[in-house]
């Protein structure tokens, strides 16, 4: 249940050249694989007549094909429409995250506009992480803990560090900006569990377009990526690995990690674990 042809999955050219564009085709990448699977259809053409009006399915499968270059999104309400038919549905298509990636040059009046939609816990996280001193800004298991992480998703997280990483700019605070590029490249690890990175056995070369498409975004493609500074694995096989070492371990301790806190907590220690986080050519500690 996966969109891998050429003529299923048009997200695969170089999204510099259509950066809105191209953000579009990924979230409706995603959103398309979710419903597959909370349908059960084998096939993005089964799929599509299924979500389409019977006296009308040739032309609706066109609108669908067209969202899926990147033409457009659905509308807020067949958004709603697709949640009452699949409860389960958790990706969020118009996440404000997705604005400021797709137009990382946003003014700040329409940033300030984006931030006031973000809930309460988004801006408590941010005032922590405000005090937060640069010494203690690193990928460290405790880290998630103090800034209570686990309250957000992977987007908001996102917007979190990147909007601390501008004020750290503007400020020309350079040790501050460099520690947060690392967290930034570092964070989807963190989430595993996002709808953005679900079911990573089938979808590691999707993940690996959606994390060389959100660097690119964030700024993090430059000589000063972590990518370039650091001895990583790659991140879409970490994040694959967290989904199974957590499988594995609720296996072993049913009654554990029932919250979102406690799955945080163990995620973060395997995750400042990984993969011997030291800079190249310098021996563990």
């Amino acid at each position: 249940m996966r969109l891998a042809s050429a003529d299923e999955s048009t997200a695969t050219q170089d999204f510099r050249v259509t950066q809105v564009a191209y953000f579009r085709q990924l979230r409706m990448c995603v959103l398309l694989d979710e419903l597959l699977f909370l349908s059960g259809e084998r096939t993005l053409k089964g799929l599509l007549i299924d979500l389409s009006e019977h006296a009308r399915i040739d032309s609706q499968i066109g609108v669908w094909r067209a969202r899926l270059r990147g033409e457009y999104l659905p509308r807020p309400a067949q958004i709603n429409q697709l949640k009452r038919r699949y409860p389960g549905l958790r990706f969020d298509l118009r996440h404000p995250a997705w604005d400021l990636l797709a137009h990382p040059q946003m003014s700040s009046r329409n940033r300030r506009k984006m931030m006031d939609k973000l809930p309460d816990p988004w801006h408590q996280s941010r005032a922590l992480l405000h005090e937060l001193p640069t010494t203690t800004l690193s990928i460290h298991p405790s880290l998630p803990d103090m800034l209570q992480l686990y309250r957000l998703d992977f987007l908001e997280a996102l917007l979190l560090f990147w909007c601390e990483r501008e004020r750290a700019n503007a400020d020309g605070l350079k040790d501050r900006s460099t520690a947060l590029d690392q967290i930034l490249w570092l964070l989807p690890v963190l989430y595993p569990l996002d709808p953005l990175w679900a079911r990573a056995e089938h979808y590691q070369d999707r993940h690996r377009l959606m994390l060389a498409a959100i660097d690119c975004a964030l700024n993090l493609t430059d000589e000063g990526s972590p990518d370039n500074h650091w001895d990583w694995c790659r991140r879409e096989a970490m994040i694959f690995d967290q989904q199974w070492r957590l499988q594995e371990h609720m296996k072993r301790y049913p009654q554990g990690l029932r919250t979102a806190k406690d799955r945080m907590q163990y995620l973060a220690r395997v995750w400042y674990w990984r993969p011997h986080k030291q800079p190249v050519n310098q021996p563990p500690n």
